[in-house]
């Protein structure tokens, strides 16, 4: 009950370097409360997360989704260097208790790649009736996203790692794969989002970014696949589409600040070649995104991206809502499968768009930034 009153009580004041201390610790009690303790609805070990589509946005339903909780393991293992005694111990805590939530959305047929929802039996969005219906001949296939993601939280770096990333660079777009976003993209042979053959090849900014994370931190040579992702990603951040257009060149995550935050990540974390020399150009993107946003949660991940790329965030105190129902990191739209125009057309479109939110991960996000605020962030390591 203490770190609940310590969170509320210091999340009602405005957020300050003194105070950094106590709600780090606060905030990481706070996590490991909200982590799932048995099976359920739930996996031992995840986080609960919602789902709403917004045609109907007070419809918001339990979606059993691992992405938010791969999501903390990742973060969780990049910061555990900075904690120290019983907050060092508790994240460690955290991290053995999800790892073996991951099993039950792995490929059904034993293939070390992840899914967003449970695969066996296959499932698509949990708690709808209707579409329930579709889970076994509608399915998604397993993603590149999710996979990397995972296996980053799960902190699975041995030989057979390897196998994927031979998976992916047999999913990338090809001249008889084309993609069907921007035009001037379509012969572009980077990393594809999705595994299935019979998905279109879709480029996603901040998916791209994650995989580049993924490939970097597992110390693989550059491959062709990953070479054209970098020119890809060099192209997309030069011409401003970040900022400018983050719903069609990031679809899976939509926003500026999100984007934003997936390229300080890769940018403050590795040393990148082709892309290290962009990051000027990001920082002044995100200075710029957060001199116009409103949002305190977009606040903090625009921050953060600053602060990864040897930038001090200008800006007061932040007086936070963890619970901000407005805030969102992911969403899905089914516009993404479709070919221009009709992509375009139906990008906003609230018949075609689920939000997803986590809690736990907001509270992630604040922790996130007061550690990197009060430490000393590592510089960029190379990712080869």
């Amino acid at each position: 009950m203490f770190p609940f009153l310590l969170l509320c009580s210091l999340f009602h004041s405005p957020v300050r370097p003194a105070g950094d201390s106590a709600l780090i610790s606060a905030l990481l009690a706070d996590m490991a409360g909200r982590q799932q303790q048995t099976r359920g609805f739930y996996q031992t070990g995840a986080f609960p997360s919602t789902r709403v589509h917004l045609s109907r946005p007070g419809a918001v339903r339990q979606d059993n989704n691992i992405f938010f909780t791969g999501l903390i393991g990742l973060g969780l293992r990049q910061l555990r260097p900075y904690f120290r005694g019983a907050d060092g111990v508790l994240c460690d805590s955290i991290l053995a208790r999800m790892q073996g939530a991951f099993a039950p959305y792995r490929n059904r047929a034993g293939r070390l790649t992840y899914n967003f929802w449970k695969t066996d039996p296959p499932q698509i969005f949990p708690e709808d009736r209707w579409l329930e219906l579709l889970d076994r001949s509608h399915a998604l296939p397993d993603d590149l996203d999710d996979t990397v993601i995972f296996l980053e939280a799960m902190g699975r770096h041995d030989d057979s790692v390897r196998v994927v990333k031979a998976l992916m660079e047999a999913h990338a777009g090809s001249r008889r794969r084309a993609y069907r976003g921007y035009r001037r993209y379509r012969r572009r042979e980077a990393y594809s989002t999705w595994f299935g053959k019979k998905m279109p090849v879709d480029y996603d900014i901040s998916v791209l970014c994650n995989v580049l994370y993924w490939v970097c931190d597992n110390h693989f040579a550059f491959g062709h696949a990953d070479s054209a992702t970098i020119g890809l990603l060099r192209d997309m951040i030069t011409r401003g589409l970040p900022v400018k257009d983050p719903a069609f060149a990031s679809p899976h995550y939509a926003r500026s600040p999100v984007v934003l935050y997936h390229i300080g990540r890769l940018l403050g974390t590795f040393s990148v070649p082709g892309l290290d020399s962009l990051r000027p150009l990001v920082v002044a993107q995100a200075q710029t995104v957060l001199a116009q946003t409103k949002d305190p949660l977009d606040q903090v991940l625009l921050r953060t991206t600053l602060l990864r790329l040897g930038a001090r965030p200008e800006g007061g105190a932040l007086r936070l809502d963890p619970d901000d129902p407005g805030f969102v990191f992911f969403d899905a739209s089914f516009s993404d499968y479709l070919p221009n125009p009709f992509r375009r057309i139906f990008l906003h479109s609230p018949l075609l768009k689920y939000e997803f939110r986590c809690p736990a991960y907001n509270r992630f996000l604040l922790l996130e930034y007061l550690v990197l605020r009060e430490g000393s962030w590592k510089p960029a390591r190379p990712g080869v």
